[in-house]
């Protein structure tokens, strides 16, 4: 389930956050569960990655900028846990990527 921890009557928080806890893919990634509920598998004081698997040899991975200052953060597909690349062949992966916060493909990666 999805647990909220702010108080729902206070609608200035509920505004700060209504983008998150209305996404539709947001919410698919929350309540999918394939036996692993997924956790950080990277961090520094300045950022965080998060995984989660959802099935089909699917995973969900969250970038998260934590510091004050704008950066650029790279995911390396081999760091990814569970991350299943079949189509890897001598170092080399292809792998579908999508842009869940703004509902967008971006295309294959390697």
């Amino acid at each position: 389930p999805l647990i909220l921890s702010h108080d729902v009557n206070d609608n200035d928080v509920t505004d700060r956050i209504w983008d998150v806890i209305s996404n539709r893919e947001v919410l698919a990634i929350n309540q999918a569960y394939n036996g692993d509920s997924g956790g950080v598998y990277d961090m520094d004081d300045n950022y965080q990655y998060l995984s989660k698997p959802i099935g089909s040899g699917k995973v969900a991975v969250l970038l998260m900028n934590t510091g004050t200052v704008k950066e650029t953060l790279v995911a390396n597909f081999t760091e990814i846990p569970g991350l299943s690349m079949p189509s890897c062949k001598e170092n080399s992966c292809t792998l579908h990527v999508r842009d869940i916060w703004n509902h967008r493909d971006l295309g294959v990666f390697n």
